[in-house]
């Protein structure tokens, strides 16, 4: 293999001119950079042999285990690359890769050929027949030890010059879909219409979703026309497009018994999923570890208010207000919370970190009784697991009433009527011995929640960006125990959880576009 790379790099060192011609990476945290999408190139090569490896599609268990497999293989690649680029590569880089040299240079007369500066151009430059080999090179190159990467083989074609000053378009997350279509999708929940439940006595039933929360995935797979579907893969953590948490803490507050959750992502498992540009069809699997504070009553959350955080241990700092929410079962007189991801709760009122997995859909999401989602070992024992807390009479369907059903709206998935509670959320179940109190319809049956596609607009094969779609994201899954007695006996947990979450879709064509 060494011995071809060499040929390789051999003709374009005599294609790109003498040593004075080759491009130059400008900083090493460009080079870094570079490196990691020369190390994303290697992930999906890695991966599309992978599932290959799987066999001819099927329905069988196998052959879905063998894709999972090969997904989870991919997400932990991509984040080993976003790793080395912070961790490793700044020690190591020279600034002067061979491999970047000829690449850039073969990217600078395709430019000059077009005519074209900037996104234009880098997009066109990179199904040029020579360019396309040069990504070859490199990549063989990067695998045989050569540092750097192909990302920097369009400075020249990302910079912009004119008679005053000179421009260099920076691509700081998600890298060009290295199959030509969409680079990322932004997922951001709505305002309105969200629903979340979790435990078996329905007590932590019906309570709204941090509105704003926006999850980015990087696509790859897809062509410009929108086939064949695209994979999806979050980056999280410090210094990635996701940050280390999925948007402002959320309050909530039942009988009595106030929590403040910071949703974190996971580290060693970032979201990961498949997306159907034509349709909007999505699934993912999106794991965080939820860490659950007890507070109090009236101050549940951390508030952003006038600029600074009133609470916590960043109280007296900056914030920025990101997400509005009332807690109407609050104690305070001011029941509205301007939350942050500036201003978290006391790290002293931890009562556990819970390890949460979302099988998110735009389709149907079901989990079926009776009594799901028992204690896991090494999980706290929690209260024992029942199917609801109705007393024998059985959990119903549409038929809440009272504070359960304080008003009535629109349900983002089907458009029907619906109850919203007043703590709001919405309202799918309630007993039917008691109109009045939420519930979970396992004892027999399962808990369904509906999705909604998000089409975009406009479709493709149209090439304009950005492109916008509504659309709703449902998901059942598993709350375990968090070991505070208050809270696993008023939720009913461990046990089964649900959510609606409405959210807004925008496809941009190019990083950070």
């Amino acid at each position: 293999m060494l011995a071809a790379v060499s040929r390789m790099l051999v003709a374009f060192i005599l294609l790109a001119g003498s040593g004075s011609d080759l491009a130059r990476a400008s900083t090493c945290d460009e080079g870094c950079v570079s490196e990691r999408s020369v190390c994303g190139l290697a992930a999906k090569a890695t991966y599309a042999v992978c599932r290959g490896s799987c066999g001819i599609p099927a329905a069988d268990a196998a052959f879905r285990a063998c894709r999972r497999e090969c997904q989870s293989g991919y997400g932990l690649a991509r984040v080993a690359c976003s790793n080395e680029r912070r961790e490793t590569c700044l020690q190591l880089c020279d600034d002067s890769s061979i491999c970047i040299d000829a690449c850039g240079e073969q990217l600078r007369r395709c430019a000059g050929a077009l005519g074209k500066r900037g996104r234009p151009c880098r997009h066109l430059c990179k199904h040029d027949p020579v360019v396309l080999a040069c990504r070859a090179t490199c990549l063989e190159a990067w695998v045989g030890g050569c540092r750097g990467g192909v990302q920097q083989c369009a400075a020249d074609c990302t910079t912009t010059t004119t008679a005053t000053t000179t421009t260099t378009t920076s691509i700081i997350d998600c890298t060009s879909n290295p199959d030509g279509g969409p680079d990322m999708l932004d997922l951001t929940v709505s305002e309105h219409g969200s629903d979340l439940d979790a435990g078996w006595t329905g007590v932590d039933h019906n309570f709204p979703l941090v509105p704003n929360a926006t999850l980015r995935m990087c696509l790859a797979t897809c062509g410009p026309d929108g086939t064949p579907l695209c994979d999806m893969l979050g980056l999280v953590g410090p210094g990635e497009p996701n940050g280390a948490t999925f948007g402002a803490p959320l309050p909530l507050l039942a009988a009595n018994v106030p929590i403040c959750i910071v949703n974190e992502w996971n580290p060693t498992i970032p979201p990961t999923g498949t997306v159907n540009p034509l349709t909007g069809d999505a699934s993912l699997q999106i794991d965080l570890t939820s860490k659950v504070h007890l507070t109090t009553a009236t101050q549940v959350c951390p508030r952003c208010n006038n600029g600074r955080c009133d609470s916590g241990p960043n109280q007296g700092k900056g914030c920025t207000v990101e997400a509005t929410l009332a807690v109407t079962q609050s104690l305070g007189a001011n029941k509205v919370y301007n939350l942050s991801q500036d201003c978290p709760p006391d790290p002293g009122a931890l009562a556990a970190p819970l390890e949460i997995r979302l099988p998110a859909t735009t389709g149907t999401a079901m989990l079926a009784g009776p009594t799901p989602c028992t204690s896991q070992p090494g999980q706290p024992m929690g209260t024992p697991v029942m199917d609801d807390d109705c007393g024998g009479t059985g959990c119903g369907a549409g038929n809440c009433t009272g504070s359960a059903c304080a008003s009535m709206t629109t349900d983002p998935s089907t458009g029907a009527p619906i109850c919203m509670d007043s703590k709001g959320g919405l309202s799918q179940n309630c007993c039917n011995g008691d109109t009045t109190k939420q519930c979970f319809p396992t004892a027999g049956g399962a808990i369904v929640r509906m999705g909604r596609p998000f089409p975009p607009s406009p479709p493709f094969p149209d090439q304009t960006y950005p492109k916008t779609g509504n659309g709703v994201l449902a998901a059942v899954f598993c709350v375990p125990a968090t070991g505070a007695n208050s809270i696993d006996v008023t939720a009913g947990v461990p046990g089964p959880g649900a959510l609606v979450a409405p959210v807004s879709a925008t496809w941009h064509g190019s990083p950070g576009g």
